[in-house]
């Protein structure tokens, strides 16, 4: 159990450096969610274990046999570290591409 949760730790600390590493504001929120909801997920499932929440239907992440929950996480932290490993922000890329478009 503590491995476990060593794990989800650092799970969320690399989210948290790649909120900070993030290059522009859709980055930044979308770190921010995907800690938001590994956190959330984390504690609530912890809470029901240990009885001093209420019992309800929240997978815990990447552990749960469930394959649209599996799924999000995936995506989910895909798309954290694909946020903070790109060169040029989303808007710029999408103004290039909008660009490319009117231009052929």
């Amino acid at each position: 159990m503590l491995v476990l949760l060593a794990l989800y730790t650092i799970t969320i600390g690399f989210a948290m450096r790649a909120v900070f590493a993030a290059k522009d504001r859709f980055g930044v929120l979308l770190a921010v969610g995907l800690v938001a909801m590994l956190a959330f997920h984390v504690v609530v499932n912890i809470g029901m274990t240990i009885g001093i929440m209420p019992i309800t239907g929240i997978p815990l992440p990447f552990m749960s046999y469930g394959g649209s929950a599996l799924m999000t996480d995936y995506i989910a932290v895909g798309s954290c570290s694909t946020s903070c490993c790109r060169k040029t922000s989303w808007c710029s890329a999408i103004r290039r591409c909008a660009a490319a478009e009117t231009v052929s």
